[in-house]
Order: C-alpha cells, then sequence, then structure tokens
C-alpha cells in the first residue's frame, strides 16, 4: 500500500477495555506503524479533536480513522459524531462500532454523518475484517476526495485573468494529485 498505510493515525473510542485490545491488535496486525490512541469515554475524544491538550504524546494532525462505540460514559458515540462533524476533518473517516445491529441506530449514524457502521465482532481474526473494510472504505473516500482536488484546481486553473505564477502553481498541485493517484 502507499506511504499513507505506512502509519495510519487511528482514534479509538471505547469505553470497553477488551474491544480496545482487540481493535488495537486488528490494527497493528494489517498496518504495524500505525499511530493509535485510546480513549474511554466522548469526553476525552472531544477534548483531543478540539485541541484541548488531553493527549501530549500524539500528533495533532488530525486522524485519518475515528472508531466511535456508541454506548459510551459522558458523551455517547452519537453525539461525538454530531459534535465532531461540524468541523472540517475532512480526510478522517468516522466509524461507528456497536454491539447493536437495530435498524434505527445504523440510520442515525450515517444521518449523523459516519462513514461506516460495523456491529462488534467477538474476535481478533473478526476484527481484522472489520478492520479491512474500514480501510478501504477510507482508501475509496481519499481517493473520490483527491479526485475532487484535481477537478477543483483544473477550473481555477482556466479561470481568466488567472496570472502565470497562479497557473505555474495550480499545475503542479495538479501534477503531485495525479501522480498520487496514479501510485495509489
Amino acid at each position: 500500500m502507499g506511504d499513507l498505510y505506512n502509519k495510519l493515525r487511528v482514534l479509538i473510542v471505547d469505553d470497553d477495555i477488551d474491544d480496545q485490545i482487540f481493535i488495537r491488535e486488528a490494527i497493528k496486525h494489517q498496518y504495524p506503524n500505525s499511530e493509535l490512541i485510546s480513549f474511554y469515554n466522548g469526553k476525552q475524544v472531544l477534548d483531543y479533536m478540539l485541541k484541548k491538550g488531553v493527549c501530549e504524546d500524539f500528533s495533532h494532525e488530525d486522524p485519518h480513522i475515528v472508531i466511535l462505540d456508541i454506548n459510551m460514559p459522558f458523551f455517547s458515540g452519537f453525539d461525538v459524531l454530531k459534535e465532531l462533524k461540524q468541523y472540517s476533518f475532512t480526510n478522517t473517516i468516522f466509524v461507528m462500532l456497536s454491539t447493536s445491529d437495530l435498524k434505527q441506530d445504523i440510520d442515525k449514524a450515517f444521518k449523523l454523518g459516519a462513514d461506516g457502521f460495523f456491529t462488534k465482532p467477538d474476535t481478533v481474526a473478526k476484527y481484522r475484517i472489520v478492520i479491512k473494510e474500514i480501510i478501504s472504505k477510507r482508501t475509496k473516500l481519499s481517493t473520490i476526495h483527491v479526485e475532487g482536488l484535481v477537478l477543483n484546481l483544473e477550473k481555477e486553473l482556466k479561470k481568466p485573468g488567472t496570472n502565470l505564477i497562479r497557473k505555474t502553481y495550480l499545475s503542479e498541485k495538479i501534477m503531485l494529485l495525479t501522480e498520487y493517484l496514479c501510485n495509489k
């Protein structure tokens, strides 16, 4: 896989320590250089994501993936998702994990902006399958995002009145993004 996947930044938000261990093991098995950080309730991850400095040992770059349990103390996964979707974490995908497979929970998650919803597996092997699906979804979303950037840059490049320096800059950006897409 590309450089992006050599070091994924993943936030795991779940009050169940066993589930956290399963998720960490599944990610590390497939992506050993991943940067993982765990939170045990919704308040902790909101503080972190909104840059209030809860975790000094983790870079404050936006994570690639946020995995949220639905039922947690202080704020539910739904509450966290609703709050964070107000901000522009464009490269972050939000995935809900729950013991619930109720249609109303799944519908609510997607209505609030989740990029995926998975029922919690009961073994590390099953978690590995879920993690693969999450990464696959992220790859597809990243490709769509980059393709959109290229289209926007191409439109700007064709605007009347764009000066030569700006055109050169835009052309270089388009070339880099196109190269990224070709190497995926």
